[in-house]
């Protein structure tokens, strides 16, 4: 019995697939050319009853229709633009904190002074969060209570959901004067953060003859801003005035003098 060969598939060159001509009459060549022709035409989408009419619309408006566009276009960007940078001067961040506290708030006061120690930043700068903190929303352990060797007191994480001022250049914003000066005057945007503007003669003739008390709301325009130690300082542009403050106790003791006196 002799041995079978096994097969040798692998060592045999693939053979390449021959080509084979055909050749067609003429009469029938012609024939295929055509229908070949017609049937290369490339597919277009045909246009939707909506655009025909709005291709109608503008081709006979000619130039009136390119001045309605752009009207269109630039009908609401002012407006968009100061809303853009309302959203981005407020947000609502929740931030992760460190605390370090001493053996003796262990248990129900633990969370109490986590909540007193993250409303003490209300009004400062603080780099993580980018901004001025406005005010502290809900405070929950983010971690269990912990020891580091032999420190006098304990470490905890904890999460702070808060309100942040992110002031934002060119935009204008309602404040509160505190202080007038003659060079210049100080004013609170939402009763936390301080800005300055200075007094000149442009400043002059916007109040048009009107007297700018304390407590009176302005409008200011922002430029720029500055930040020393946490403390967070706007410098600025007056606009206009938007209403008048209370009167203080001595200008309503003089008014009620004047009745009298009168009577």
């Amino acid at each position: 019995m002799g041995r079978k060969r096994t097969h040798q598939q692998e060592d045999e060159p693939a053979m390449a697939p021959k080509r084979i001509k055909t050749e067609i009459p003429s009469e029938l060549s012609e024939e295929y050319d055509q229908t070949q022709e017609s049937h290369d035409v490339s597919y277009e989408k045909k246009p939707k009853r909506k655009d025909k009419k709005k291709q109608g619309s503008l081709e006979e408006g000619g130039d009136y229709a390119e001045e309605v566009k752009e009207h269109h276009s630039q009908k609401h960007h002012p407006y968009r633009r100061k809303n853009r940078g309302i959203n981005l001067a407020r947000a609502a961040v929740r931030e992760r904190r460190h605390v370090t506290l001493p053996y003796h708030l262990i248990g129900g006061n633990t969370l109490r002074s986590c909540e007193f120690i993250a409303k003490m930043t209300v009004g400062k700068y603080r780099p993580k969060v980018r901004g001025v903190v406005i005010s502290i929303g809900s405070v929950r352990l983010a971690s269990l209570p912990r020891v580091i060797d032999d420190q006098n007191v304990f470490h905890l994480d904890i999460f702070v959901t808060q309100a942040v001022f992110r002031p934002v250049t060119g935009v204008s914003y309602e404040a509160r004067v505190t202080h007038i000066a003659e060079d210049f005057l100080s004013a609170l945007i939402l009763e936390s953060i301080s800005i300055s503007i200075p007094v000149d003669d442009k400043f002059r003739h916007k109040l048009k003859g009107i007297v700018l008390n304390v407590d009176d709301i302005i409008e200011v325009k922002h430029k720029c801003l500055t930040i020393k130690r946490g403390m967070c300082q706007l410098k600025g542009t007056f606009k206009r005035i938007l209403r008048k403050g209370t009167e203080s106790k001595g200008e309503n003791e003089d008014a009620s003098q004047l009745n009298e006196s009168l009577y």
